[in-house]
């Protein structure tokens, strides 16, 4: 799974690097996460988080 995070676009009150943990937190009981790529200076604000199902 390639799973792209735009943290502005959830919540422009909170830090990005809250946002990206608090998805990734969502994430862990289905996916293994592999990677999480923060795309500064391409794309401000944005991550992409690499996964693997569970099952």
């Amino acid at each position: 799974l390639f799973l792209v995070i735009k943290t502005r676009s959830i919540d422009v009150t909170k830090p990005p690097k809250q946002i990206i943990d608090e998805e990734i937190n969502k994430m862990k009981n289905h996916f293994d996460i592999l990677q999480t790529i923060d795309l500064h200076p391409y794309d401000k604000d944005h991550a992409i988080v690499i996964a693997q199902s569970k099952d």
